[in-house]
């Protein structure tokens, strides 16, 4: 007997025995992912992947693109996932199998908890989008400062920038590169790789102070966009440094604007303050700021109502806030009359004598980002862990077995399979999430395209469990190896 031979045997073997037991304890639920739009296209090199969907619970739609934060457990993925800050064997996709640009903000090292924010394609108001968390093998590096793929945030290679991708991530950034930024007053540098205001109080400024402005374009102070940012500072606890935004320049080394910063109105330690440069103090906090120190802040504008907060490290957004700056709402024109203006760093000091001077700051990075619907970030939920071959996902199926008695190992169970509903796709690989291998043979049932597939249960079902399975195609399987007879295979 050939292999084929022995191979359709060992399918239909105790056939007899248990096929009135598979038709009655065994429900089927067939999914045909072309015609549910579950079709997947797995990237080259990827061997897992878990699907997550993104839930917009809001009555407006997300810009489009917009950031959304995922966050998850990566000790889940344990045995899998591999991140150490110079490599990463994970990324991010659509079902078309188009990479999604994806920058790593941070990662807890005591809860293992990793931030990362995506650079997504809108979703509609109270609508879902379903993505792919796709994972390579352990000496797969994915890590890219490349268009597409999965980045990092500058700071944590030895090489500050190495696989920095966030101006493919974020509607405006700094990081690895800061050639979109306008540097007034102090000494700007950038050679170091993070930004730096290195002047220490050698100047006085009429107007707000150093600052580092983006000048391409002008964000009103009504609008609806988030600025964050991840610095430490020295020489001055109590500096004028943090954010600037609605921001005019009055000469090449100077502007007035919104800054929300490290100074209270009394010249003391105060973040986060929010102050209208020369022309009023809108907050004025206490918390004690201390210099180098890495710090986080976020200011969000919701249409010009402005809060905040202050976290402690670079990048740490999934933690408690060390401070905030409460909602307030502010629309008052900036010392130039302007209500729109430019975003940006302050770099700022006011000295003993009263006059705004500088204060050095280092940058680790700069970002806005778009404002999420009503200011809810959709919501997250990771689907179950599955192995998948490097092939073209056709369609799922899952059997049931609803019963209290287990399905012994070797048990033949069907699924019909229409061809024309799947558009002519063929499969020739059946895998489970743990990329085992079933066996299974093909008949026709009717002129009319269905066919009765036959799959040996290797392993059989426990009492009421359920068992996936991933119908795959890759045209460089040998059909012999996998199944029999299936039209195109």
């Amino acid at each position: 007997m050939d292999l084929k031979n022995t191979k359709i045997s060992k399918i239909f073997s105790l056939f007899l025995i248990f096929l009135f037991i598979s038709s009655i304890f065994i429900g089927i639920d067939f999914i045909s992912n072309n015609v549910k739009g579950d079709n997947i296209t797995i990237p080259s090199g990827i061997l897992y992947y878990v699907p997550i969907t993104i839930t917009n619970n809001q009555n407006i739609s997300t810009p489009n693109p917009y950031q959304q934060m995922i966050q998850f457990n990566i000790s889940q993925y344990l045995s899998y996932l591999i991140y150490n800050y110079s490599f990463a064997n994970f990324e991010f996709f659509y079902a078309n199998g188009t990479i999604i640009p994806a920058w790593i903000e941070s990662l807890n090292n005591t809860s293992n908890i990793i931030t990362i924010w995506l650079n997504l394609t809108g979703i509609n108001a109270n609508s879902s989008i379903t993505i792919y968390l796709g994972i390579a093998s352990n000496s797969t590096n994915l890590l890219s400062s490349g268009t597409t793929g999965i980045g990092e945030a500058p700071q944590w290679t030895s090489t500050y920038g190495q696989y920095d991708n966030g101006a493919n991530v974020f509607e405006q950034y700094g990081g690895k590169s800061w050639s979109n930024f306008t540097f007034l007053g102090g000494t700007w540098t950038t050679a170091n790789g993070y930004l730096q205001q290195t002047a220490i109080s050698s100047t006085v400024y009429s107007g707000g102070g150093p600052a580092a402005l983006i000048e391409s374009t002008s964000y009103p102070n009504n609008g609806y966009y988030v600025l964050g940012m991840a610095f430490n500072y020295t020489t001055q606890a109590n500096a004028r440094v943090g954010i600037i935004a609605v921001a005019t320049p009055i000469s090449t080394s100077d502007a007035v604007g919104y800054r929300f910063m490290g100074e209270n109105l009394n010249n003391n330690v105060g973040f986060i303050s929010f102050i209208n440069d020369n022309k009023a103090w809108v907050v004025s906090n206490t918390y004690q700021g201390n210099i180098s120190t890495p710090y986080t802040m976020i200011i969000t504008n919701a249409g010009g109502t402005w809060n905040g907060n202050l976290y402690s490290g670079y990048g740490n957004e999934s933690s408690t806030p060390l401070t905030s700056l409460s909602p307030i709402t502010y629309t008052t024109a900036n010392q130039k009359g302007a209500t729109s203006g430019y975003v940006g760093i302050s770099a700022a000091f006011v000295n003993s004598s009263g006059f705004v001077s500088d204060n050095p700051i280092n940058v680790m990075w700069f970002y806005i980002r778009a404002y999420p619907p009503n200011g809810v970030m959709p919501s997250v939920s990771f689907g179950s862990f599955n192995y998948i071959p490097n092939g073209q996902l056709i369609a799922t199926i899952t059997f049931y077995n609803n019963q209290s008695s287990s399905i012994p190992a070797g048990t033949p169970i069907y699924f019909y399979y229409n061809i024309n509903s799947l558009q002519a796709l063929p499969f020739n690989g059946i895998f489970d999430a743990n990329g085992n291998i079933y066996y299974a043979y093909a008949m026709p049932s009717d002129y009319n395209g269905n066919y009765i597939i036959w799959v040996n249960l290797t392993n059989g079902m426990n009492a009421n469990s359920q068992l996936t399975l991933y119908l795959m195609y890759n045209s460089s399987w040998s059909s012999l190896n996998y199944v029999f007879n299936l039209l195109g295979a």
